[in-house]
This record gives structure tokens, C-alpha cells and sequence, in this order.
């Protein structure tokens, strides 16, 4: 069990789940698999993940950890990033071309964790709680969508445009659960988020709009071609799912609800247009 918990803990499972991602982007948009690929968006996930929990546990713990205390919590998470990082290098020696489509993931990742540094200037970072949400979905799917579409050289058309926002929607549901979750944590460190900035009645607007939005972009998608026929009814399906757990979040839930249940809704549409495909 505590080996299950790790790998969890270790983020792990999030870059299982953002693999799984890219393999649905792969199957929907009828792209070429790239092993390299997957491996750099497992690495990167790794490496993101980590380095952000690593510095919520040594900047925002109260009372503030001691500096001579730092090795020992923060060894396993460096373990970890380094692992990560390892294989991102390697499997960024073998797709070069890869390395500058990665740069505003990586912008977007090292923007996102920037608040919890104990700078000052960095600050105000923490009062930008919208951009803070919308910036996490949108870096989400540019590696989980369009990180494979720039691999697999999917020629520029305006329903690429239309795949993007659906995946778009869909990942900003996830972050909105989230932000329920961590609505008490973020105000005790003054962190802002969608969730703490706005009234639940917009966060419920929001997400029920991303939600309808969702399946609405899978409908022109199959319409046109672009997508097989399956992927409507996928959508319907995972929307049905999100819609659940965003419902069981308004009620206060444990760890393997969050990290298994909700992150795990990304392995699930993944699964669900690989069965339908067969």
C-alpha cells in the first residue's frame, strides 16, 4: 500500500494521465504514435509536478520549515525530477524538433509555481487566481493536445482550433474540482485561484458552460470528418462523469478520491475512445 501511495504521492499517476491524453489526441486526430513523444510528456510531468510540491512544502508549510530541514523533505521529490528530467532529455536527443514546441509549456509550468517562492516581488503573482486556473488548463492541453499535433505535423485547419478548445473546456473542469478542494488552503496562504475569487454561483457557470461546450465541439468534430464518429458519444460520457465528481467535490473528500477518481477521468476518456475505436 504505501508503494501504491508513492506512486501516487510522486505524481507518477498525473503523468500516466497526461500520457493517456496524448495517446486519445493521437487516436482522435488519426496521428502517427510517437514513442519519444510519450516519454517526454511523462518526463515533463514529472518533473513539473514535483518541482511544484516540492516548493509548497518548504515555502508555504506553517510554521516555515528550517533550511536544515530541506534535504529531508524535498530528497524524494529530487529524486524524482531528476529522473524526470533525465528522461526528457532523452527523449528530446532523439525528437529535437520537439525542444522549441516545448518552450511555452515550459513557460506556462514555471508561471504557475512562481507564487509559492518567498519573493517579494513575486508576490502579486498570488492575487492573479483566474489566470492562475485558466493558465493550468491551457497548459494542459497544449502538451496533451497540441504538443501531438505539432509531432505528427497535422496540417493547420480550423478544426484543429476546435479539438483544442474541447480539450480546452475539458481540462478546466478538472482544475475547477481542484479549486474547490484547496478553496480553504489557497486563503489560509493567501493564494488565489478561480475558485476564491469568484462567487460559486460563476464557478458553477463556468463549468456547466465548459461542460455543454464540451460535446458541442465533439459533435462539429465528427460532423466534419475531422474525428471519428465515436468521439461524440465518448464525450457524452466522460461530461457524465466530470458532472458526477463535480457534484461529490462540493462535499469535503479524501486523497484517492482527487488524485485516482477525478485525475483519473483523463485515463478514462483515453480508455473510453480506444474501446470505441476497436
Amino acid at each position: 500500500m504505501r508503494a501504491v501511495r508513492l506512486f501516487f504521492h510522486y505524481s507518477f499517476f498525473a503523468a500516466t494521465c497526461a500520457v493517456s491524453l496524448c495517446f486519445e489526441t493521437v487516436l482522435i486526430c488519426r496521428l502517427p504514435h510517437n514513442s519519444w513523444l510519450y516519454g517526454l510528456v511523462f518526463g515533463a510531468t514529472l518533473c513539473s509536478y514535483n518541482t511544484h510540491w516540492l516548493l509548497g512544502r518548504l515555502f508555504l508549510q506553517t510554521p516555515a520549515v528550517p533550511q536544515s530541514s530541506w534535504w529531508r523533505l524535498g530528497r524524494g521529490y529530487l529524486i524524482v525530477i531528476l529522473a524526470g528530467f533525465i528522461l526528457t532529455a532523452w527523449c528530446l536527443l532523439h525528437t529535437p524538433a520537439l525542444l522549441w514546441i516545448l518552450i511555452p509549456a515550459i513557460a506556462g509550468t514555471a508561471l504557475y509555481s512562481l507564487p509559492l517562492l518567498p519573493i517579494r516581488r513575486l508576490l502579486p503573482l498570488r492575487n492573479l487566481g483566474v489566470v492562475k486556473t485558466i493558465l493550468l488548463a491551457a497548459t494542459w492541453t497544449y502538451v496533451t493536445a497540441f504538443l501531438p499535433l505539432a509531432a505528427g505535423n497535422r496540417p493547420d485547419q480550423a478544426n484543429t482550433l476546435l479539438f483544442l478548445l474541447q480539450r480546452f473546456c475539458f481540462m478546466l473542469q478538472l482544475c475547477l474540482i481542484f479549486d474547490l478542494r484547496d478553496t480553504r488552503i489557497d486563503q489560509e496562504h493567501g493564494l488565489h485561484s478561480l475558485a476564491t475569487d469568484i462567487t460559486r454561483g460563476w464557478t458553477n457557470t463556468i463549468f456547466y458552460t465548459s461542460l455543454l461546450v464540451c460535446p458541442g465541439c465533439s459533435a462539429l468534430l465528427t460532423y466534419t470528418g475531422y474525428a471519428p464518429g465515436h468521439f461524440f458519444m465518448t464525450t457524452l460520457l466522460t461530461a457524465a462523469a466530470v458532472f458526477i465528481c463535480y457534484h461529490m467535490a462540493k462535499q469535503q473528500r479524501g486523497y484517492w478520491f482527487y488524485y485516482l477518481g477525478v485525475d483519473g477521468l483523463m485515463i478514462i476518456s483515453a480508455l473510453l475512445s480506444f474501446l470505441a475505436g476497436i
